[in-house]
């Protein structure tokens, strides 16, 4: 898993100022819409919910629905990070195969496919709510409380 470690996300060319990217970082937070590990007093944040450095807006969306679902869940808080993430990683059979392809994927595999890192803020705007809608439609966030019995 590739990660950003520290003050957050790196943001690219959009936002040069450190003071701008923990003003992001922490509105982020604040709005349960990111993903965030900690390990002793570090932060990190998986990197696949950002393009050119800013948050993918489904994938925030999609973040934010697993926080209030895991919060009557989840008595840790410190764990729901690793719970968002395992939901993201884990094949979800709720989740219809890529065509040639046999498996159920993880979430996150088919974000990899509609939005790859390479996307442009174009192709958010476009395949994004593509991508969302499948989430929705198959009802894989049903299948959470099941992995935290895991």
């Amino acid at each position: 898993m590739s990660t950003n470690k520290g003050s957050g996300p790196v943001v690219g060319e959009r936002v040069k100022s450190p003071v701008n990217r923990q003003k992001m970082l922490k509105s982020y937070r604040s709005n349960a819409v990111v993903i965030e590990l900690r390990l002793g007093s570090d932060k990190y944040y998986p990197t696949f919910q950002f393009r050119d450095g800013v948050l993918i807006n489904q994938v925030g969306d999609i973040n934010q629905e697993l926080v209030e679902r895991l919060t009557g869940m989840v008595r840790e808080t410190d764990l729901l990070g690793c719970h968002q993430l395992k939901w993201w990683i884990t094949s979800n059979d709720r989740l219809t195969p890529l065509p040639g392809e046999s498996n159920s994927p993880s979430p996150l595999h088919l974000l990899n496919q509609y939005l790859p890192p390479e996307s442009t803020t174009d192709d958010i705007l476009n395949e994004g709510g593509v991508f969302l809608a499948m989430i929705e439609n198959s009802k894989a966030l049903d299948l959470l409380p099941e992995l935290i019995t895991q």
